[in-house]
């Protein structure tokens, strides 16, 4: 093969048009058509440029390393071009920060209240004290790393600025991206559709992972909103924040802060020299959360607007707790009292 069929056979490889080639080497389309036709050569700083957008030796352009395997060319469906605005960059720090501190928060606060729990039962003695004084510390160092961590993953957003995704569809259903940071090759992943992990929907963008590989593109990009309805166990939705998905959070923490308000309550109970059922009103009240949390995730279920297994989950488990907290408490009044 001649330096110019190399340079074809290369190009058509990473799915580019000569257009293509020719921005990512700051040329004209006309000068790429010269070199594949062998009518003028590249010079040796677009040899430079080509071995890195092709990701070969100079040697392989040359020919010294032997001729490309030729292979039959399969038609291209679609090409996609996707590049990060700063609209983006924001929405992807604001996507972090709310992943990254909404669940900790959580199970810092469940497991403070599990501490008073075991204060009523066990009382304010010195080893409580050095317990609190211990997650106190842990919790100022946990927080201070995340602030940290935070700070690092907005610094590091800008460079994604000069990155560009190229998606290229092929009809034996096959993926191709190329991924350029400063207008240079830096990926490249070809992949079998039925081999993409994960397609993650949120707001106007789609999220897939590929191995160990993730990237992003916008919901314009047809065929990958088409692979929703393909592959639907592959298939996640993240939606925007809504009235439907704030009162599921509020049912769904409030779930998981009945159950341990419920064993608080059998701590005061035991504590007190009343353990008649007629005080027992005050797991019902309690108990209303969870049920309530439950009928909720069952209507989203059925308007199928947002997640419900974990509303359904939460409650059934903090009803239960409450169940088996009434029934201890008057197993204990029938043998203590």
């Amino acid at each position: 093969m001649t330096i110019g069929e190399t340079i074809q056979y290369h190009r058509k490889r990473l799915g580019l048009s000569q257009e293509d080639l020719g921005q990512k080497l700051n040329l004209s389309r006309q000068t790429v058509s010269l070199w594949e036709n062998d009518q003028t050569q590249p010079t040796v700083d677009n040899f430079l440029r080509l071995k890195e957008i092709f990701a070969v030796s100079v040697n392989t352009l040359l020919g010294f390393e032997g001729t490309p395997r030729t292979e039959p060319e399969v038609p291209v469906v679609g090409t996609y071009r996707f590049q990060y605005t700063q609209a983006d960059i924001d929405y992807l720090f604001r996507q972090f920060v709310i992943d990254y501190i909404k669940d900790p928060l959580l199970y810092l606060f469940l497991f403070v209240e599990s501490l008073l729990f075991t204060s009523d039962i066990l009382g304010y003695g010195e080893i409580n004290l050095f317990a609190f004084s211990l997650v106190g510390s842990l919790s100022f160092i946990y927080i201070f790393r995340r602030v940290a961590q935070i700070k690092q993953y907005k610094d590091s957003l800008p460079k994604y600025l000069t990155t560009e995704y190229d998606f290229i569809f092929y009809a034996d259903d096959t993926l191709l991206v190329n991924v350029y940071k400063n207008q240079y090759l830096h990926m490249t992943v070809r992949t079998p559709l039925e081999k993409i992990s994960d397609i993650t929907f949120s707001d106007n963008y789609i999220h897939l992972q590929i191995g160990t590989n993730y990237f992003i593109a916008t919901k314009s990009v047809l065929p990958l909103c088409e692979l929703a309805a393909k592959y639907p166990e592959k298939t996640q939705y993240r939606h925007k924040a809504t009235v439907w998905s704030v009162g599921a959070w509020i049912l769904f923490f409030a779930s998981l802060i009945a159950a341990v308000a419920g064993l608080e309550a059998v701590a005061i109970y035991t504590r007190s020299s009343d353990l008649s059922f007629a005080n027992h009103w005050i797991f019902a009240v309690i108990a209303l959360f969870p049920l309530v949390s439950v009928v909720y995730g069952i209507v989203l279920k059925r308007k199928k607007i947002y997640k419900y297994k974990k509303n359904i989950a939460a409650g059934c488990f903090a009803v239960l707790t409450i169940l088996l907290c009434v029934a201890f408490t008057i197993a204990y009044y029938n043998m203590f009292i």
